[in-house]
């Protein structure tokens, strides 16, 4: 992970996404590279700690090979609870 700009409302950097091919099974797949550019923004007040942010959402968009049953720009929203993948 490289980050390009960091900065109160965004943060961008590059860096690669690492998966699990699981090819026989996950137990004995194999792991690839897939370099990403990644985008950090929509920043909110937390509420358990008055006073600081946080980001909200993560965008991942694969800048060479798309990994098979993946979307060029995977869009993941981040929260207190965890984070949850909305495309």
């Amino acid at each position: 992970m490289r980050w390009a700009r960091w900065g109160a409302g965004v943060a961008t950097g590059t860096g690669d996404d690492e998966l699990n091919d699981c090819i026989p099974d996950c137990a004995r797949g194999h792991f690839h590279s897939y370099p990403v550019n990644l985008t950090l923004d929509n920043p909110t007040p937390w509420r358990s700690h008055p006073g600081l942010r946080y980001y909200t959402r993560l965008r991942l968009t694969y800048s060479a090979i798309v990994p098979v049953g993946r979307s060029k720009v995977v869009t993941v929203q981040l929260g207190e609870t965890g984070p949850r993948i909305i495309t």
